[in-house]
């Protein structure tokens, strides 16, 4: 069936980016059950400083922290209520 099909795709996709996700050390990421989105706790880092020398106070500190040292874009997960 053309849908199981698309579905085992989206399962493959997924189980890479958690794989890769969980490979970070501090990172936890659950598995995601109704939807491609994946929200890593990413809190273990919070407090630390990046490599670039910004404070690593939250989430949102963490993404501006990624995106200015190495043009990685990411969407905080706060207004999901993860952290």
């Amino acid at each position: 069936d053309e849908l199981q099909g698309l579905y085992a795709q989206m399962r493959e996709k997924r189980d890479l980016v958690l794989s890769r996700l969980q490979s970070i050390p501090g990172v936890r990421c659950p598995t995601p059950t109704g939807a491609f989105y994946v929200l890593p706790d990413v809190s273990s880092y919070f407090g630390r400083t990046s490599p670039g020398g910004a404070i690593l106070s939250d989430s949102t500190a963490l993404c501006v922290a990624l995106l200015q040292e190495t043009a990685v874009a990411l969407v905080t997960g706060d207004a999901f209520g993860a952290p």
